[in-house]
């Protein structure tokens, strides 16, 4: 957006350079900068409220997270996680005694692993 903000002046000062300049210039240089002028301030709207969307994010907040014993807990996005997606934002995470906890965007084969990996008294480690 700063390059778009940045022609728009370069439009304004070759604008203001060519009125300055005297009346024989020709008018076509001058609509041809206004409509250019235009343009760019369009799409610098178009931009900025674009912008404006995806700063909002979309999703869930989760306030409290807590796993006991063996539990394995997937918290956030789960399954098919695309880029600019839904977003999910964990507050606090608590897992204790052998609880395992995950947090975030987790695809779905991601997932099935975690799930489907032993649990840590199934490995031995006792």
């Amino acid at each position: 957006m700063c390059s778009i903000t940045g022609q728009i002046q370069g439009l304004e000062i070759s604008m203001h350079t060519i009125v300055e300049s005297g009346p024989d210039k020709s008018e076509a240089v001058l609509k041809a900068l206004e409509e250019h002028n235009i343009a760019f301030r369009q799409c610098l709207k178009v931009c900025t409220s674009a912008l404006a969307e995806t700063a909002r994010g979309t999703g869930t907040t989760i306030k409290y997270a807590e796993a006991l014993n063996e539990a394995k807990q997937l918290i956030g996005v789960i399954g098919k996680v695309d880029p600019g997606g839904e977003t999910a934002i964990v507050e606090v995470m608590i897992a204790k005694d052998r609880a395992v906890q995950y947090g975030g965007s987790i695809s779905s084969d991601v997932a099935l692993a975690v799930l489907n990996a032993p649990s840590r008294s199934d490995s031995g480690n006792n």
